[in-house]
């Protein structure tokens, strides 16, 4: 199952990301993820792509007590098509993998404008080739601008794989945060 991390800086200001190690399975490697300040209503996720061998997928995290609801639209490099619904419960990650989209043409580059329209989540996109033999992996992030409270939309720690959430203290004065 999915889970999203919340690191609160009681005392300072701090970077936060998360990686994730895959050994030893037939998708092994690494994924980098910088977290971001605070959920938002819009999210620009850049150059995906469904092809044979790849994996595209979104993870949208809603931190509020109450049931968010987003659009994702689409940007297809031929023709158009209609935005794809998502509902995040409470306290949430939803995953929407693009392979598994009709919406989506394969062998095709696209973007994602993801726009909360009931309550503010937290987006990440990650992309992986998973052609034989490799073990490539790619994260979307957030620029690392230090701040009170960051956000990391998903993790999947479990026997086969192992996360961290790694925390940077840029400035000169001791933090202490809170790791949720």
């Amino acid at each position: 199952s999915l889970v999203a991390t919340t690191v609160d800086a009681l005392e300072g200001r701090v970077v936060a990301s998360e990686a994730q190690l895959t050994p030893n399975s037939s998708n092994s490697g690494v994924a980098l993820c910088l977290g971001t300040p605070e959920p938002g209503s819009t999210w620009d996720l850049a150059a995906g792509l469904v092809a044979p061998g790849t994996l595209d997928k979104l993870d949208i995290y809603n931190p509020t007590a109450s049931v968010a609801t987003v659009q994702l639209g689409l940007d297809l490099s031929f023709g158009t098509t209609q935005p794809i619904p998502v509902s995040v419960g409470p306290d949430s990650v939803a995953e929407v993998v693009a392979n598994n989209q009709p919406r989506i043409p394969h062998n095709s580059l696209f973007a994602i404008n993801a726009t909360a329209t009931r309550g503010v989540v937290v987006v990440e996109r990650s992309f992986e080739d998973r052609a034989p033999q490799s073990s490539q992996g790619l994260t979307d992030a957030t620029g690392g601008i230090p701040g009170t409270s960051w956000v990391l939309a998903s993790g999947a720690p479990g026997n086969t794989s192992q996360e961290s959430v790694i925390v940077e203290n840029p400035g000169a004065a001791p933090v202490s945060l809170t790791v949720t």
